[in-house]
């Protein structure tokens, strides 16, 4: 789950489907900051990993990055962050 603050945020999950759920669904899940499909790595670190079913892919070559995710920002995250994808 993740909480979406704006709608200038919203437009970049356009065309996808809104669930409703109830606050019980909600709780059953942990949030995360980033969703599937969103680039991340670790500060201090410079393997990118793409978030796939909630898990996190390591991108092995340059290649891969530049031909799947050209364009796509990579974030950033702290240790703490990146054990929520283990």
């Amino acid at each position: 789950k993740k909480y979406i603050a704006n709608l200038e945020e919203l437009e970049k999950y356009s065309g996808q489907e809104i669930i409703s759920a109830s606050e019980a669904d909600l709780a059953r899940y942990k949030a995360r900051p980033r969703l599937d499909g969103e680039l991340i790595r670790q500060i201090g670190d410079v393997k990118v990993y793409v978030i796939e079913n909630g898990l996190i892919r390591h991108i092995k070559s340059l290649e891969e990055l530049r031909a799947r995710y050209f364009g796509l920002e990579i974030y950033n995250l702290k240790e703490e962050e990146m054990s929520l994808y283990d």
